[in-house]
């Protein structure tokens, strides 16, 4: 990546009123994956160009096949019956073949051989210039942590180029889920599952698993055919496991997500983060006060996650006089007439403006409720979210009290 290229995408995250969102999609991944991660930071950048940045969340995950296969081992293939010769699908980092077994289907992802020296180059090269900045704008480490912000990229990336994560993610939820099976399977209809997986034959560079037959969240939304209860279901199973023990799969998009035999199939587990004891204390309170229309407790609830909030209280006052103007009559609006990803956006904006600062985990905990609400507001726009959600957290904070007494 050159300086010149450095300046350019700089221009079209921080500068530009409508980012070229196409250009920063064709230039390289690495430039797509920051803007996404900018899109989340509307405490630094203005919301109209975050909310125009989010859309780099969108249409990214399409097929892109290209004319070179991966060459497979012939040890490896005769594992099988037969193994495709062309990938169905290709993402950024990898390809996905089909395979049979006796009277199976499976799938086989593959990482490309040379991305990892590339993302490398270019991160080292992008954290040179960051720093250079830095140098004569203090500030921007401040605010918006870039060199902070392209090591957690760096950390999330090279974990999905090891396949292998993507068993321990699933192990890692499904822990979650298993010591907490009676309550959710009385809390909800559609339990969430996991593609099986062959370990024996799966590597840092291949993941062998099944093959759905289900449907994508994506493909479902598209045909308005994604019953909003299942959707539900999943937000709350989803939110259960970052709340309750704190991990929670960091890429929900609507790809990853399958519906088939009344199970809801979580994919790519690669990315698990991990949100604080106290994020989860303070998400708890301020979802639980939202949802219950105590808008003043959810302003202070919101503040229990700054890290200086002991430090800081001197602009509590204002902070929680224009956090209960911005969620004025909030829970009486429909999905179709307000955001809930714009609405936590607005409100750490307002938090930073005040003199809060919050962990860096808090914005792919806010990256996931940007997918929950973005899926929400296409499967069932007129509905309010609020209410929808008030029984599942009265249940689960009735729950999370009972098992910490």
């Amino acid at each position: 990546m050159s300086f010149f290229s450095f300046l350019w995408l700089i221009y079209q995250i921080f500068i530009n009123k409508k980012p070229d969102l196409d250009s920063i999609r064709k230039k390289w991944l690495l430039a797509t994956k920051i803007g996404q991660l900018y899109a989340l930071r509307a405490d630094f950048i203005d919301v109209e160009r975050a909310t125009i940045l989010t859309q780099l969340y969108e249409k990214n995950f399409e097929n892109n096949r290209t004319a070179t296969p991966f060459v497979f081992e012939e040890s490896f293939k005769n594992q099988f019956d037969s193994v495709e010769e062309s990938p169905f699908s290709e993402a950024s980092i990898g390809k996905v073949y089909g395979a049979k077994l006796w009277w199976r289907d499976f799938v086989i992802k593959v990482i490309k051989s040379d991305f990892r020296h590339k993302f490398i180059t270019d991160v080292t090269r992008l954290k040179k210039y960051f720093k250079f900045m830095i140098f004569f704008y203090p500030k921007l480490a401040r605010v918006a942590d870039p060199v902070g912000t392209l090591e957690d990229l760096e950390r999330m990336t090279l974990s999905e180029l090891d396949l292998r994560n993507e068993i321990r993610g699933v192990e890692i939820l499904q822990k979650t889920l298993d010591k907490n099976a009676e309550f959710i399977s009385n809390t909800v209809s559609h339990h969430l599952s996991f593609p099986e997986f062959m370990p024996e034959l799966s590597s840092e560079k291949i993941l062998v698993s099944e093959r759905l037959t289900g449907k994508s969240f994506r493909e479902l939304l598209e045909n308005h055919t994604l019953p909003y209860p299942v959707l539900i279901d999943f937000f709350f199973q989803h939110v259960f496991c970052m709340l309750y023990d704190g991990y929670f799969h960091e890429d929900i998009h609507s790809g990853n997500i399958f519906f088939q035999d009344d199970k809801i199939y979580l994919l790519d587990n690669g990315s698990i983060w991990f949100a604080s004891p106290n994020l989860r204390h303070g998400l708890t309170r301020f979802f639980d006060n939202l949802t219950h229309d105590r808008i003043p407790e959810a302003a202070s609830s919101l503040i229990l996650m700054a890290q200086n909030r002991e430090e800081n209280k001197k602009n509590f006052v204002v902070y929680e006089k224009n956090f209960i103007s911005l969620y004025t009559d909030f829970s009486k609006k429909t999905l179709r007439e307000i955001s809930l990803t714009q609405q936590m956006m607005a409100s750490i904006k307002m938090a930073v403006h005040a003199g809060y600062t919050f962990e860096r985990w808090m914005y792919p905990i806010i990256k996931s409720f940007m997918y929950l609400d973005g899926m929400a507001r296409t499967c069932n726009p007129e509905t309010k979210l609020m209410e929808d959600v008030r029984p599942l957290i009265e249940k689960f904070v009735e729950y999370t009290k009972a098992n910490s007494a």
